[in-house]
């Protein structure tokens, strides 16, 4: 709750139900006249039973140790108050810390004045989603003090000790993890300087949600303005807004209860408060709302009466918890034709308290590595297999699987733990040289919102292969050599040194000579993305040769052979190996007549 007037209560949730309210209006409104331009899914507004007031959301941390200033006009005037008195030194006193931030008022004009960009801060390391450290961004893009010209306006601006307006603080005092934006003045006696009741605030502000590792964000900023309820005498009306509303809200979400009007102010949508409420209860289901970007930012605005303030959190709904997947097997040797299951686990979000509302669609998307092709799945849940068509749908797209839940299933089975298996092969690249594993993650998608999965891998398993050839050219290697080349070795993990296996033999005699081992190409290979592979050379040394030789001699003493004899010697039989059998060759003639006999 906040206090009204001279009386404040907490306002943590205004800002987060004035959002909601707002964009609801603007959704309405903009759908009519806008909606053929938009690219994206269309704004929802739902009005319903849901209790804002119980959404269990993922909350930021916003305090004064993580915030820094990263720039600020010379218009403002930073300080920090210990336990602050609300609105004058004798007013309340209120327990704890509080960073302080006021405009600077040019005294010499009792009218509207104007302050661009005055004031841009980063919280730090404000939570981790999906395993990276988040950070917030808040800028005030413009704030513009209203002159009240009222008499308790025309007496602060003539007392000559006053000279700021208060628009902006962190603290704890109403809430936890939030800032405060409105003009109600907190003082301590070194800082009783701020006008009270002179000026009502119009503050347009943007937050935004980034990884702080610089990649893209992926988160949907949600936030939930409660408490929109002042009102005074001079007919201003407490008012969240939004700027392009149509274009950046996703979702936003009211309490049937609630009260807040929503309208079209050009290139805003504004809730303004109706009625005074207090209580939690009423203070987010009368007069609050929560509100989704299509985004990680969003534009929007504040605007006081002549003293009230706001609190806002920032926030996210929660894909909790995130999906889980599981691989089996976890290696494989990196042939074609291997089986990889992949078995994904998720949950329903509940809505009301999970997320803003029932889910209009639930997505898992499966990105399969370019080795895998993809065979078919199996969705089940509670130990019962679902039937496509009816309960879900398959859409295939290149790698891509996507298994989408039918409204009709997400609407009846709230909180549901649901399993999709898919079934996979390896092909013909996976024994292409490549990364040494296979991983994978699934991402659910939820409305707007999406979370990975943890990463699973399955490790390539490669082989170590020898080859022979021969280094005598011209000759092929005999088969008595081939015979010696050594097994395969397989199931060796990426990064393994192997060096190769030397024969069993490495001289091999044949009958045309010896063939002898000479070496493998390298002493070792580290397996780096594929199988290693060692190429042994042998060389041939042919065995050596003989010849047989004739030769005719005289068997008759003093009677020499002739001529006609000696030209009958048969030619040397050649290359005749060792240990052969030769024979002479017998003489084409075995008489010869001359004139002196035969």
């Amino acid at each position: 709750m906040k206090w009204k007037y001279r009386m404040r209560m907490p306002f943590s949730t205004i800002f987060s139900r004035k959002k909601q309210a707002f964009l609801g209006l603007v959704v309405l409104l903009f759908s009519i006249f806008l909606l053929p331009l938009q690219s994206y899914a269309a704004l929802e507004e739902i009005k319903n039973g849901t209790d804002i007031s119980t959404l269990d959301i993922r909350k930021f941390n916003l305090n004064i140790n993580n915030v820094s200033v990263l720039s600020k006009s010379q218009a403002v005037d930073q300080f920090h108050l210990s336990n602050p008195h609300y609105e004058y030194l004798w007013g309340g006193a209120y327990p704890g810390e509080m960073e302080n931030f006021t405009l600077k008022v040019d005294k010499s004009k009792k009218q509207d004045q104007v302050f661009e960009n005055p004031l841009s801060l980063k919280f730090t390391n404000i939570g981790t989603v999906n395993g990276k450290q988040v950070d917030a961004y808040l800028k005030f893009n413009k704030v513009t003090l209203h002159y009240l010209n009222t008499a308790q306006a025309e007496s602060e601006m003539n007392r000559a000790q006053k000279s700021t307006v208060e628009f902006f603080s962190i603290s704890e005092l109403w809430e936890s993890s939030a800032f405060e934006i409105g003009n109600v003045p907190y003082v301590d006696a070194n800082h009783d300087y701020i006008m009270n009741k002179a000026f009502w605030i119009d503050a347009d502000v943007t937050a935004e949600l980034s990884y702080a590792d610089g990649s893209e964000t992926d988160l949907k900023l949600v936030m939930k303005p409660t408490d929109i309820d002042a009102m005074d005498a001079n007919n201003l009306k407490e008012t969240f807004y939004v700027k392009d509303y149509q274009n950046d809200v996703n979702l936003r979400l009211m309490n049937n209860a609630n009260v807040l009007k929503q309208e079209d102010q050009g290139k805003r949508t504004a809730w303004i408060a109706t009625q005074v409420t207090s209580g939690s209860n009423y203070e987010n289901n009368v007069s609050g709302l929560a509100l989704r970007s299509n985004s990680n930012s969003l534009n929007f605005g504040y605007s006081s009466t002549e003293t009230c303030s706001a609190v806002f959190g920032l926030y996210v709904e929660k894909i909790d918890p995130s999906p889980v997947l599981e691989v089996e097997p976890t290696e494989i040797p990196a042939k074609e034709g291997q089986d990889v299951t992949y078995k994904a686990t998720f949950k329903v979000p509940v809505p009301g308290k999970d997320v803003l509302a029932t889910p209009s669609s639930i997505a898992m998307v499966q990105k399969f590595d370019e080795r895998l092709d993809y065979q078919r799945l199996k969705v089940e849940s509670g130990g019962v297999t679902l039937q496509e068509g009816r309960d879900y749908t398959i859409e295939k797209n290149g790698q891509t699987v996507t298994v989408k839940m039918t409204p009709e299933y997400i609407k009846a089975n709230s909180s549901a733990e649901i399993i999709v298996t898919y079934n996979t092969t390896t092909n013909k690249k996976v024994e292409e040289k490549g990364p040494e594993k296979i991983d994978n993650t699934v991402t659910l998608h939820v409305d707007n919102l999406s979370a990975p999965s943890n990463q699973v891998s399955t490790a390539l398993l490669y082989e170590k292969h020898h080859e022979f050839v021969s280094g005598t050219p011209g000759k092929d290697l005999p088969q008595e050599v081939k015979a010696l080349l050594p097994a395969t070795d397989k199931n060796l993990s990426n990064g393994s040194l192997v060096t190769p296996t030397q024969p069993s033999k490495t001289e091999v005699k044949t009958a045309e000579g010896t063939w002898s081992f000479k070496s493998y190409d390298k002493a070792s290979e580290t397996i780096n993305g594929a199988d290693a592979h060692f190429i042994g050379t042998w060389e041939f040394t042919p065995a050596p040769t003989y010849k047989a030789t004739h030769e005719f001699v005289s068997g008759i003493p003093g009677k020499e052979l002739p001529k006609e004899v000696k030209d009958l010697l048969p030619a040397d039989q050649t290359d005749l190996k060792d240990g052969s059998q030769a024979t002479p060759t017998q003489p084409s003639q075995t008489e010869v007549k001359t004139a002196e006999g035969t």
